[in-house]
């Protein structure tokens, strides 16, 4: 059996940093926020691929101005996506989980994201899966310099839907026709 590889196409203007580079940005976002730090679990080498891999795949996408405010995505979402982009470039390891996405995203340093004490919940991000906003740079070399990731900007209002369930509080005992129930 013949396989034939193509190199993967690149966006235009992005710049992949070098592993010692990259090993620095680990650093400098762990250090500011250490939630991300490796977990006692992880292989070193193998994170520090990931993280490569996530860098690259982020690197491919659009972003735009502000928090994607519409049709936000979760960041399970756009790992999916990422690992998808990977996977079809014939990268490994390619399976990026939503944590590493939110990692590469701040190492990018040129993304709008909600990434705050709250993570993992109330996340977005200001990206987008075309090429007619602004592609990626080479920001993060801002970031090897600067030491400081982005702050996160103010989530997007979440809009109540047919789905919300209200919440109940019940007063004297289990909910009945004798007690008072409040929905908040």
């Amino acid at each position: 059996m013949v396989m034939i590889t193509t190199a993967a196409k690149q966006a235009p203007g992005f710049v992949m940093p070098t592993a010692e580079e990259l090993k620095r940005l680990d650093k400098i976002v762990v250090n500011n926020l250490p939630r991300f730090a490796i977990q006692p679990d992880e292989n070193p080498d193998e994170r520090f691929k990931l993280f490569r891999n996530a860098f690259w795949a982020v690197g491919q996408l659009g972003r735009l101005p502000t928090l994607e405010r519409e049709n936000a995505k979760s960041s399970g979402w756009w790992a999916d996506h990422c690992s998808q982009m990977l996977q079809r470039a014939g990268a490994y390891p390619f399976d990026i989980a939503s944590g590493m996405f939110a990692f590469a995203v701040l190492a990018h340093a040129d993304i709008a994201h909600s990434i705050g004490p709250r993570y993992p919940y109330d996340v977005s991000y200001g990206l987008t899966m075309g090429t007619s906003h602004r592609m990626a740079s080479d920001q993060w070399r801002g970031l090897l310099e600067s030491g400081k990731t982005l702050q996160p900007a103010h989530p997007p209002v979440i809009r109540e839907s047919y789905f919300t369930i209200p919440i109940v509080k019940v007063t004297g005992g289990e909910a009945s026709s004798e007690n008072r129930v409040e929905f908040w």
